[in-house]
């Protein structure tokens, strides 16, 4: 594992993920730009979203990716899995640079659950291409989870380029969803914790929890930001790895800056 090897890459890229919940914000009522407004503000350079619709009625027939993604004036893709009130309901991934590949694959359902997916793209980031990849699994059956991680591994076991893997994994740490994750992934908040110590960063990190969930009162994480072995945390940079408030929706945005 690669940790505090800064001469690897030069160039560092902000990326989010950020579970939208379509929208609605924590007074219950749909407003992109605010979700707009957060984004901005975290002047993220990709961002992988879940819980977004596409033309339902709920946001009133807007493609919502695509109107996010105007308003910032980036490129967008969007993987549906579900059709939900006229439209449909599923990933996106919202980035400054090009978009070269994309496609979406549905994970392992069972009846009665909801169908979940790996929105997965190819970014060309100046002169080399990154893989970024957004999820959103199963709530309800933590070995559901566990069976769409395995999915999600064996889908981009292959790559051979820098790979991101972000998403609500409704899956809290030292679950086995995320311990199949860290077996072949680094996840960023610990990344973040082994690097606290020994670089410009504040004693207080040590002992955030990076909380993402729910919005109005943190106690869970279940939000992730999972990178290869060929990619580290910028430390230099402020905010290297932070939970970003929001009222946009009811989870709130995980941000890591990446070399």
């Amino acid at each position: 594992m690669t940790v505090l090897d800064t001469s690897v890459l030069s160039k560092t890229i902000t990326v989010m993920s950020y579970n939208i919940r379509n929208g609605e914000g924590t007074d219950f009522k749909v407003d992109l730009d605010r979700i707009v407004k957060t984004i901005e503000k975290a002047d993220a350079d990709i961002i992988g979203m879940q819980e977004v619709d596409k033309e339902t009625s709920r946001v009133n027939g807007i493609n919502s990716a695509k109107y996010i993604a105007e308003k910032l004036e980036m490129n967008y893709v969007y993987g549906a899995n579900i059709p939900m009130y006229g439209g449909e309901f599923g990933n996106a991934i919202i980035s400054r640079y090009p978009i070269t590949f994309f496609k979406n694959y549905k994970l392992s359902w069972q009846t009665g659950h909801e169908q979940r997916g790996l929105l997965l793209s190819r970014i060309r980031v100046e002169d080399r291409n990154i893989y970024f990849a957004s999820t959103h699994l199963s709530h309800t059956d933590i070995k559901l989870a566990a069976e769409q991680v395995k999915d999600i591994l064996k889908i981009i076991q292959k790559l051979t380029e820098p790979v991101i893997i972000v998403g609500d994994f409704n899956s809290p740490p030292a679950t086995i969803p995320i311990m199949l994750m860290d077996k072949e992934y680094n996840d960023a908040h610990s990344l973040y914790k082994m690097v606290a110590d020994c670089k410009n960063l504040s004693c207080e990190a040590m002992f955030d929890s990076n909380y993402t969930f729910p919005s109005t009162n943190p106690r869970c994480r279940i939000d992730y930001i999972f990178l290869s072995d060929d990619l580290i945390l910028d430390t230099e940079s402020e905010d290297t790895f932070h939970v970003l408030p929001s009222e946009g929706s009811d989870h709130l945005p995980l941000v890591a800056k990446v070399k």
